[in-house]
């Protein structure tokens, strides 16, 4: 049978504090594509992903948008990750390449009693997923066990109780049978829990009561929209009868359950409470506006380069301008000297012409004098 361990290296990524920040920046930095990766993943809502604190789920659906994009694009972020997080572990798979490899030994070194239980399974989920790359064989696959629970565990939804489903126990009739004995109700709010509560145990009222001073929070705001329905409390008096047979006429058996309801219930409040906001958070927290805004960002983009394009036409045309300025100008100046220069030459030619003139009147004068007029009386005297 051949397993997906997408969702388990996203588990891992997801434990290493180590690599917290770079999970972070890696994410930030390819934010738009593993965003939408993530959310349109099988994974997405995965018990795994889901499970945990606000904080743990936002980073492991970080973590699943970076290993999902460097399947698509081919990119080596996943790889850089393990590098960093398991960095003595990764350089001691790496000296095995296609050698033999005992986990035990492994695990002995690796791993050590101080570890979580997400990092201890992060150590041999790393063997696994390393063991493609570096063509390793595994001497001791029963030491794998633990691998190959876990995913089994996982695929019965993650939890003991969700391996039975109240619609299909086959006790559920001895439970709502025991809900009617305990209860009269078809939904309760904390409000009315609470007052159930204070004619059970007073004394646990109150002391909570000091509880909720020293946070400066109160339940029962915390849960006023909060109820249980009556298939609430059938299941988690199923929860009871899974570890503990009662019998329903006795009266001290449905005391001990009645005692395990009251906080049982309690702890259903504050689950639901908490679900509540988390799913609130994921439906309003600005990564979904990540598909509107990668939409504007590119529309920016396409306008800065419309700008650059026009901003380069306009340099290129200022510039021809000025070239046609600097040409027009050189050229006016160039026609306007040889301009003056002709008009210096005609201004000599002109005054050598007027020059020849006199000289031609004067040889003119000498060679064709002008005629005296003699009277008669003169001649004839």
């Amino acid at each position: 049978m051949q397993i997906d361990i997408t969702v388990f290296l996203v588990e891992a990524l997801a434990s290493n504090n180590n690599i917290k920040k770079d999970i972070e920046e890696i994410y930030q930095k390819n934010k738009y594509k593993a965003y939408k990766l993530a959310k349109d993943s099988e994974y997405y809502s995965h018990p795994i992903i889901t499970s945990g604190s606000l904080e743990w789920e936002m980073r492991c659906k970080k973590a699943l948008g970076i290993v999902l994009l460097d399947l698509i694009e081919e990119q080596d972020n996943t790889l850089t990750l393990i590098q960093k997080g398991w960095r003595s572990l990764y350089k001691h798979l790496e000296s095995k390449k296609n050698e033999t490899l005992n986990v035990e030994k492994i695990l002995t070194t690796y791993v050590s009693p101080k570890q979580t239980d997400n990092e201890i399974f992060a150590v041999v989920t790393m063997i696994v997923v390393l063991q493609n790359m570096f063509k390793y064989e595994i001497e001791d696959k029963e030491n794998l066990k633990v691998f190959q629970d876990r995913v089994l565990f996982t695929m019965n939804k993650h939890s003991e109780i969700k391996k039975v489903d109240f619609d299909t126990y086959s006790e559920k009739y001895i439970c709502i049978e025991t809900r009617k004995k305990l209860f009269r109700f078809n939904s309760i709010n904390f409000s009315e829990y609470s007052h159930m509560m204070n004619q059970f145990n007073k004394k646990a009222i109150n002391s909570l009561e000091f509880i909720e001073d020293l946070e400066e929070l109160y339940i029962d705001n915390l849960l006023e929209d909060i109820k249980l329905t009556k298939k609430d409390i059938d299941e988690l008096i199923m929860t009871y009868r899974l570890s503990e047979e009662y019998d329903l006429n006795s009266q001290r058996d449905l005391e001990k359950l009645l005692n395990y309801l009251l906080y049982a219930m309690q702890i259903r409040f504050l689950l639901k409470a908490y679900k509540k906001v988390k799913k609130q958070f994921f439906e309003n927290n600005s990564e979904t506006m990540y598909v509107e805004l990668e939409h504007l960002e590119n529309q920016v983009k396409d306008l800065q380069q419309k700008l650059e394009q026009q901003q380069k036409q306009i340099a290129y045309l200022n510039y021809e301008n000025t070239k046609l300025k600097k040409e027009y100008k050189e050229g006016l100046e160039k026609q306007i000297s040889k301009l003056e220069r002709e008009n210096i030459k005609l201004c000599t030619q002109l005054e050598e012409g007027l020059k020849n003139k006199v000289e031609l009147e004067k040889l003119r004068n000498f060679l064709f004098p002008e005629k005296v007029e003699v009277k008669d009386d003169l001649i004839y005297k």
